[in-house]
């Protein structure tokens, strides 16, 4: 049986035969456990990594005490893409989101969320042809699930300046 404790400054979890005597928060660890397994909890309970992790790629990040995505960057744009790819909210969501965000005033969300389109986002619609125009707006109306890769709310989040951190942000794509 080790001691278990977390080194002040690096945050690693520490093992010693011996009572730590410079932390007062310390633990039993088995001996056939590796220790770069283990963290504390929010609750100062020793956990294993293995036993919370979500993912198997990823990786425990001591100094940072969160988890980190080991995937290569190629991989993590295609996940990233095909996430984008299927997310949707509601028109009622989506409506809520912007008004919350202050991209909507409350009166202009009352008239988005049934479909008509507020006079204060005409200014989305200038660089479209006039059938263009004519079939964005046809769409809004008759929306009822909102794309995140919809090309109207891409224009939408383009003329609003909106990063596409903000928008997948948006759309719960993390």
């Amino acid at each position: 049986m080790r001691y278990g404790y977390i080194d002040p400054d690096t945050q690693a979890v520490m093992t010693s035969s011996e009572e730590p005597i410079n932390t007062t928060m310390w633990w039993h660890i088995a001996d056939d456990v590796d220790p770069n397994q283990l963290t504390v909890d929010p609750n100062g309970d020793m956990i294993s990594l293995s036993e919370i992790r979500s993912y198997p790629w990823q990786e425990w990040n001591f100094a940072d005490q969160a988890w980190i995505d080991t995937r290569p960057e190629d991989e993590k744009a295609r996940v990233l893409s095909r996430v984008r790819q299927h997310s949707s909210m509601s028109r009622t969501d989506f409506v809520i989101a912007v008004t919350n965000l202050g991209i909507l005033t409350v009166e202009d969300a009352v008239f988005a969320v049934k479909g008509e389109i507020p006079t204060s986002l005409n200014i989305l619609f200038e660089d479209l042809s006039v059938s263009e125009q004519i079939e964005a707006k046809i769409r809004w109306a008759g929306a009822t699930i909102i794309e995140r890769m919809n090309p109207l709310i891409l224009i939408f989040a383009e003329k609003l300046g909106l990063t596409e951190e903000q928008l997948d942000s948006l759309f719960g794509v993390s």
